[in-house]
């Protein structure tokens, strides 16, 4: 029968054979499949024990499941289940090395990502354009410095062309980067006397908030990323300084262009320090922290 329970059993000898149809052995007190790790009850196709790696999480694994979280050991009643090696899904899941399981449509949208990454046709040299390769959501970008890995995100079906235009024209705001041979670009940024950040940027130091919003994401409100908010236009750092207390501190800092990443740049804003003129954030998102830059006090006059 199903899963080697026995409907009745002929022999030629007065012994009972222990293994069955599944090859496994089966215990005559329980009547239980016995498979080497934990027990299955061949009636109702359940284990009746948890999988004993189940709750197993070394510090340095890198297998997990497609939650990004492990089974939950015992805690999981589902570890109960036959199929709980593909989230009770056999014919949408697989686990081919019994360690991960693999979603087939995600596996194959991955093999179609390399194929796109692979017949793209983009390829710069490193010294002359940066070195980056196309992928099919992100990029890896590195400077001359091979042990440096910068990263810059991209939409998918942006082409070759496209994305070369972008970096070859700077980030997008003021030109910063064409035609410019310079290591470091000059930016600004603006900290009201209200920001949490504030006390920090008095001492000329920022820090990212933590997090993985995406540039997008941060242009558009969300700060739990790993960037800070900076500018081209000190205009715009002012306004930020000013708003909402009237006081504040303004930033400048020559920074690494390695450390910079293209703002979506979506939003605009009506300067505090000169009301009805509305003009582009011009943001600029740099990557980890800023020490020691300059600092300077301004408020408005009451």
């Amino acid at each position: 029968m199903a899963f080697g329970e026995v409907l009745f059993e002929e022999h030629s000898t007065s012994k009972t054979m222990p293994y069955l149809f599944n090859g496994k052995e089966l215990d005559q007190e329980t009547n239980l499949t016995y498979f080497g790790a934990r027990y299955l009850d061949m009636k109702t196709s359940l284990w009746l024990n948890t999988d004993p790696l189940s709750g197993y999480n070394p510090i340095q694994e890198t297998e997990h499941y497609i939650d990004g979280q492990h089974n939950g050991g015992i805690y999981n009643p589902m570890n109960m289940a036959t199929y709980s090696y593909t989230y009770q899904n056999p014919i949408k899941y697989i686990d081919p090395n019994g360690k991960q399981v693999e979603w087939k449509k995600a596996w194959e949208s991955v093999k179609q990502g390399v194929k796109n990454f692979v017949s793209n046709p983009l390829v710069l040299d490193a010294l002359t354009d940066g070195g980056y390769s196309r992928g099919l959501r992100e990029i890896e970008y590195a400077k001359t410095n091979p042990s440096t890995m910068e990263w810059a995100a991209f939409q998918a079906g942006e082409n070759a062309r496209e994305i070369k235009s972008e970096f070859l024209g700077g980030y997008g705001v003021g030109g910063i980067m064409k035609n410019n041979n310079a290591e470091r670009v000059k930016l600004y940024r603006g900290v009201n006397n209200t920001s949490p950040a504030y006390t920090a940027a008095k001492k000329g130091n920022v820090s990212p908030r933590g997090g993985n919003a995406s540039a997008l994401e941060h242009n558009l409100g969300n700060t739990e990323s790993i960037f800070t908010s900076w500018t081209t236009d000190i205009e715009v750092a002012t306004n930020f300084a000013l708003r909402p207390s009237g006081k504040g501190v303004i930033l400048t800092a020559d920074i690494l262009k390695s450390k910079l990443v293209k703002s979506p740049n979506k939003k605009k804003t009506n300067l505090m320090q000169s009301p009805g003129k509305v003009i582009s954030e011009a943001e600029i998102l740099v990557k980890g922290n800023i020490t020691n830059a300059n600092v300077k006090e301004i408020k408005i006059d009451k």
